[in-house]
C-alpha cells in the first residue's frame, strides 16, 4: 500500500498541471460516485431522515450508540473539514447545534456527544464529511478515555512553535503589489496525504 501511495504521488509530480489536474478531478469523481453519503444523497440509499435543506443532510446513523444517534453532513463532498469554505462550515454547524438539541429533547438524553474525525488515522470510516451527534446516558457503555501521553517541555514548546507558524501564515496579510485585499474566507490549504 505504501509503495503504491508514492508511486501515485511520484506520477503525479512528474505530470504536467492539466494532466495531473485531470487525474485529481478523475478521482475526485470516483470518490464521490463511492461514497455511502453521496449515494444517499443521490437517492441510491435509503436513509431515515431527519433534516433536509439545500446544502445540508441530517439522518438517523445505522449503527447507533444510542437510539436517535444521528449524522449531518453537507450536501457537497469532502474529506476533511479543513476543505469546506467558511460559510458553509458556518451554515453546516448551525444545522449540527439545532439537531443536537433535538437529538437531547426528542431522546431525554442526559447528554451529548458531537464527533466529527477526519482522515482513516483518526477513525474516519466513510470518506465524506459528517458530524456524529450521539445521545449520552450515564452508563451506555460508549467509552470517552482517550489514551494520553506525556511530553516534556521540550516536546511542548516545538509543537506549538510550530502550530503558531502556521496561524500566522494563515492570518498574516497576503502581500499584493497592486491592492491589499483581505478575504474573510482564506483559508489555510490543508493538503491531505494519499491513503
Amino acid at each position: 500500500m505504501e509503495d503504491s501511495k508514492f508511486s501515485l504521488e511520484s506520477k503525479l509530480k512528474a505530470m504536467n498541471p492539466e494532466e495531473r489536474e485531470k487525474v485529481v478531478e478523475e478521482i475526485k469523481k470516483k470518490a464521490i460516485q463511492d461514497c455511502i453519503f453521496c449515494k444517499i444523497l443521490r437517492g441510491e440509499i435509503p436513509a431515515k431522515k431527519v433534516f433536509e435543506s439545500e446544502d445540508v443532510l441530517s439522518f438517523l446513523d445505522i449503527n447507533p450508540v444510542n437510539p436517535g444517534h444521528t449524522l449531518v453532513i453537507p450536501k457537497k463532498h469532502y474529506l476533511f473539514i479543513t476543505q469546506i469554505p467558511d460559510g458553509e462550515l458556518s451554515a453546516l454547524m448551525s444545522v449540527v447545534k439545532k439537531i443536537a438539541g433535538v437529538v437531547l429533547d426528542a431522546t431525554k438524553a442526559e447528554g451529548i456527544t458531537i464527533s466529527q474525525l477526519n482522515g482513516k488515522a483518526a477513525g474516519q470510516i466513510v470518506p465524506h464529511v459528517h458530524f456524529h451527534i450521539i445521545p449520552r446516558y450515564e452508563n451506555d457503555k460508549m467509552d470517552n478515555h482517550w489514551p494520553t501521553q506525556k511530553l516534556d517541555d521540550e516536546q511542548f514548546n516545538n509543537i506549538q512553535r510550530k502550530i503558531i507558524e502556521l496561524v500566522k501564515k494563515l492570518y498574516e496579510p497576503k502581500e499584493n503589489t497592486e491592492e491589499k485585499v483581505e478575504d474573510e474566507d482564506e483559508e489555510y490549504e490543508f493538503k491531505p496525504r494519499l491513503p
